[in-house]
């Protein structure tokens, strides 16, 4: 006999602290909230990465061996000929840009870590959607292994908000 009463947490999860078997709203909720953590963990290494290129980029601590026009895409690079922009400039803006990304991604994590389950699919799509863009252009084969529990993690984590949605 078993007891509905339980805490669901990590010790009476199916394998690893995961709940890979959604029995009912709690253990649904609990898939929910571990989701956010891929989100945060990425959002969180875009931030870092972002703000340390935009400070590098800023201080003239972190400098390009080659011309950066060079090894843009012809678009980008006839974009920033015409508008007479200078391509230090819009690596600021980019990377700036990963910044604020990783501000929301953090913010999404958080929110779903604290139990806002109608983020989820939005950010689990995007998790996902990355992490593939991201794996296709990976070269060894452990850059295709370490993302895999954070799949896992982000799959179930839309399988407990669809239960959520549908049962109650």
């Amino acid at each position: 006999m078993t007891d509905t009463n339980k805490k669901v947490g990590a010790h009476n999860s199916d394998s690893w602290g995961i709940p890979f078997s959604l029995r009912d709203a709690e253990t649904a909720r609990y898939a929910v909230k571990l989701s956010g953590l891929p989100v945060f963990l990425l959002g969180l290494t875009y931030g870092i990465i972002g703000l340390v290129m935009v400070l590098g980029l800023m201080t003239g601590t972190v400098s390009m061996a080659e011309d950066p026009v060079s090894k843009m895409p012809e678009l980008i690079r006839n974009w920033l000929v015409t508008n007479e922009l200078n391509p230090f400039d819009a690596l600021k803006w980019f990377y700036g840009i990963y910044c604020v990304l990783g501000i929301v991604l953090v913010w999404w994590g958080l929110k779903i870590r604290k139990g806002s389950i109608l983020i989820v699919p939005f950010a689990a799509v995007i998790y996902l959607v990355w992490t593939g863009i991201t794996m296709s252009f990976s070269i060894h084969w452990i850059q295709w292994l370490m993302p895999i529990p954070w799949i896992i993690l982000s799959i179930n984590g839309l399988r407990g908000w669809w239960w959520l949605n549908r049962n109650g």
